[in-house]
């Protein structure tokens, strides 16, 4: 995958969600109907700290660090701990706060994989903490794939039971 094609993946199902978002009024935005019981106010918020996580990841390599990353990537066990922990941090956060960070934290992170040159997404040689994986594989994971796993489960949602699949 050629960064141009990455670049335009993550604006295209992140524009999916942001679509699916402002479709929603506040009420919609906070109803605890999704899994877990979380709201798209939980997932956005959520989204975020992933979106971070990548970034940092991102900008400790690009500095000549090894990322705070774990070596062998998460468990299942590790993303629920970071999930809950997440949910915990931003629950009692404003739906106004939630959108402008859901906002903010795309936009650094989009401006961030903007910078970076084509060889440093697609090469599976160039970071060794990678473990023999392109970077864009676990930029992917954190973006557009991330959007459209939840995306998909907003939908499912707003979709009435009685129509087909």
């Amino acid at each position: 995958m050629t960064k141009d094609k990455l670049l335009a993946q993550i604006k295209r199902e992140r524009a999916r969600l942001d679509d699916l978002v402002a479709s929603l009024d506040e009420a919609k935005l906070t109803e605890p109907a999704l899994d877990g019981a979380w709201s798209v106010k939980d997932v956005l918020p959520h989204i975020a700290a992933w979106e971070r996580r990548i970034a940092a990841a991102i900008n400790a390599a690009l500095e000549g660090r090894t990322p705070d990353w774990p070596e062998a990537g998460y468990t299942m066990a590790d993303v629920d701990r970071l999930n809950a922990r997440d949910f915990e941090a931003s629950r009692g956060r404003s739906l106004t706060e939630v959108l402008s960070e859901s906002e903010r934290s795309y936009e650094e992170t989009l401006d961030l994989m903007e910078e970076l040159a084509e060889e440093d997404l697609i090469s599976p040689e160039r970071w060794p903490w990678t473990r023999g994986h392109a970077l864009a594989e676990f930029v992917r994971a954190n973006t557009d794939q991330h959007y459209a796993e939840h995306a998909v489960a907003i939908e499912a949602w707003l979709r009435p039971p009685d129509s087909a699949t």
